[in-house]
């Protein structure tokens, strides 16, 4: 780069600071349209960004809509309970299968009641189209009929000597 052309260069510097100076500072009245102009396209710019993150939220309402949708295909199946006959204090396993039948991996809560009462959950990630061996243990201490309940699924068990 030639010195002329180079800010170092005191003509240049000197032509700048000259032209510089000579531009008078605007007034309110000069300045007024360029801050309207300003403010509409600030509004403008805000308007379009609320479009947009409104417009993000409705695609997630419906993805979500069409995740519940697919994974209402979770269930609960083969129920066993052992010892159907159990001693007071025993331990009871009840053992099943949680199933996705849908397309998409989902998280499904599972809940253990025993005569109406929760006792237990456990909230499973399920791979799409799979099934998942799981159990619980539940101890029953008085005789009595035990209804046994998970998610939807029920079953029993009995200590004899009594009902509960």
């Amino acid at each position: 780069m030639s010195s002329v052309l180079s800010y170092r260069n005191l003509t240049i510097r000197s032509f700048i600071w000259a032209t510089c100076s000579q531009i008078e500072p605007a007034t309110g009245a000069e300045l007024r349209p360029v801050l309207i102009s300003l403010t509409i396209a600030v509004v403008v710019a805000c308007l379009i960004f609320t479009a947009l993150v409104l417009s993000s939220r409705e695609t997630k309402k419906e993805a979500t809509l069409v995740q519940l949708a697919t994974t209402a295909t979770l269930g609960i199946s083969e129920l066993e309970i052992l010892p159907a006959e159990a001693k007071p204090g025993e331990t009871v396993t009840i053992s099943f299968k949680a199933t996705n039948t849908s397309d998409v991996p989902s998280y499904y809560s599972i809940i253990l009641k025993i005569n109406g009462k929760a006792l237990a959950a456990e909230v499973v990630n399920l791979p799409r189209r799979a099934t998942v061996p799981m159990s619980f243990t539940a101890v029953g201490t008085l005789p009595g009929d035990y209804k046994v309940e998970v998610n939807d699924s029920t079953g029993r068990f009995t200590i004899p000597g009594g009902n509960v």
